[in-house]
């Protein structure tokens, strides 16, 4: 295979290919008479294929003066005898120069076609080499559902192929970031890469990952300079730790799934002097999106499955919810048909019956309720309203079971009217939810506060317990439908639908609602 010199290298083939022919000619004298040519033109075609047009010119010149001097009469001088004789040289070097223009025409066209081949073929082994990465990446992606060590996975498939430093941040649902791993092709920074096991702060919002993550575009930064570190990173152990790493080269890519950006993948060249470029960024972004459809195909696949897990939970809740009160109807009216039961008994068992009808009837309106939220079809009927005689009116109706468990009802409060635009009735609904939870989970002679605070532009109401109180990781959870906070040990009963059911009512009006606990 025909491979080019560089420049210098040229040069030197030139010089050594018209001494070697010239060497060949003074050996082959008596051969080569009355043509002397023949090596010097090898020599040009030597030098067109290995070095190009500047040594091959370099090499006809020097053929010329060479065999011009050496070979021709008078011998190591450049005078001709006569007119006759000067023409028959001029001819003969005219004709040495044109074949070795020809030559040197022929042999460039051959060194570019080869060249040509050799940057397809090289471009097609990187294709391939590329294609082979991507597919590789892709299977481990869809070989499981734990997106967590997929991508860990994924980065050191990076630095085995693209980077000698990769780590992946994921964006979580309460608005911070994790980074799931990082991985260097040196093993003897492992110290280092363990310092960069924690996503870093970006407080001004200044390093290339915090950018990406803002705009959702991705970042390359070809040639990392000193500055460029100390004016991205304000930290100093995490510029430390990008000083001990030597950055040198960087891609950081968001990795984005409908519209939405869920983490940043970030490559970076820290032991060659290779830099990325924009063919590199194309297979980082390539990569980035196979990884954000297998992150965010596992969390819809979670999600479903939560989904069918909650729509199981909530059938066998409603089934048991809306056959204990009929249960109890079906017995006390069976009861009642036999003509058995004395006068107090009868009283039992009509009130068993209306407060079974009752509960069945509140349960029938919660689902008739969700049902309109999912729809948008609940809607308030405004009015003016008075909080302080829609909260007592609240608490009047949940009195009778505060009083079974022996619990006291605090209202506090400084004002005796409150009015604020509103629809009673659903506010009144609102009011009793949160009250009933409150009794149903304080334990007996506990105590449940309600406060009433009356602004000029807000109104504001505390409903608090002597409860065990809420999980932290359950409280985001409990507004959501057919979710209760605790163990299935410890729960009370119920759908699950009253909290949620309360928060689309309060933000129908426009107000907010949320839930606090140490735990």
């Amino acid at each position: 295979m025909i491979r080019s010199l560089n420049t210098a290298a040229g040069y030197a083939l030139a010089f050594a290919a018209v001494g070697a022919a010239l060497a060949a000619g003074i050996l082959m004298r008596d051969v080569l008479e009355p043509g002397v040519f023949p090596p010097f033109l090898v020599a040009v075609t030597v030098s067109a294929l290995y070095g190009g047009v500047g040594p091959a010119m370099l090499a006809t010149a020097l053929s010329m003066f060479a065999s011009y001097y050496v070979f021709l009469e008078p011998l190591y001088s450049f005078a001709a005898n006569d007119s006759a004789f000067s023409r028959l040289v001029s001819f003969r070097m005219g004709t040495f120069f044109a074949a070795a223009v020809l030559i040197i025409v022929m042999g460039t066209a051959r060194s570019r076609a080869i060249a040509t081949a050799r940057r397809a073929r090289a471009e097609t082994e990187e294709a391939r080499r590329r294609m082979q990465f991507l597919a590789e990446a892709s299977e481990v992606l869809g070989g499981s559902l734990d997106y967590d060590e997929t991508l860990t996975s994924v980065v050191r498939l990076a630095v085995a192929f693209l980077a000698d430093w990769c780590s992946v941040d994921m964006c979580e649902s309460d608005g911070s970031m994790r980074r799931i791993a990082v991985s260097h092709a040196d093993p003897a920074k492992a110290a280092v890469v363990k310092r960069a096991m924690t996503y870093p702060p970006d407080p001004l919002g200044r390093h290339p990952r915090t950018i990406a993550l803002r705009t959702g575009r991705s970042q390359l930064v070809a040639e990392i300079r000193e500055e460029d570190l100390a004016s991205a990173v304000t930290d100093p152990e995490q510029l430390e730790v990008m000083r001990q790493l030597a950055y040198r080269s960087a891609m950081v890519v968001p990795l984005v799934a409908r519209d939405e950006t869920l983490g940043v993948l970030t490559f970076a060249i820290t032991e060659s002097d290779r830099r990325y470029d924009a063919t590199d960024l194309v297979l980082a972004e390539d990569l980035a999106r196979r990884c954000a459809l297998a992150v965010d195909n596992a969390r819809l696949y979670g999600a479903a499955h939560e989904a069918n897990r909650t729509k199981d939970r909530f059938l066998a809740t409603l089934s048991h919810e809306l056959r204990s009160p009929l249960n109890a109807v079906v017995t006390w009216a069976h009861l009642l048909r036999s003509g058995r039961l004395d006068e107090a008994r009868t009283r039992r068992a009509l009130t068993t019956i209306e407060s079974s009808a009752r509960l069945q009837a509140r349960l029938i309106e919660d689902l008739l309720d969700i049902a309109r939220v999912s729809s948008g079809k609940l809607h308030l009927e405004p009015g003016s309203v008075d909080l302080h005689s829609t909260i007592e009116a609240s608490i009047d109706v949940v009195r009778a079971a505060a009083d079974e468990k022996r619990l006291t009802l605090d209202v506090v409060t400084d004002v005796e009217r409150c009015q604020v635009p509103g629809d009673a009735t659903r506010l009144q609904q609102v009011f009793g939810n949160l009250l009933g939870n409150a009794v149903k989970f304080t334990p007996e002679g506990g105590t449940v506060t309600i406060e009433l605070t009356c602004g000029d532009t807000e109104a504001t109401v505390v409903v608090q317990d002597s409860g065990a109180g809420i999980a932290p990781d359950q409280l985001p959870r409990i507004f959501e439908p057919f979710q209760q906070a605790g163990t299935a040990s410890v729960r009370k009963g119920g759908l699950g639908l009253g909290l949620a059911i309360s928060r689309h009512l309060i933000e129908l009006h426009h107000g907010t609602i949320r839930a606090e606990s140490a735990g």
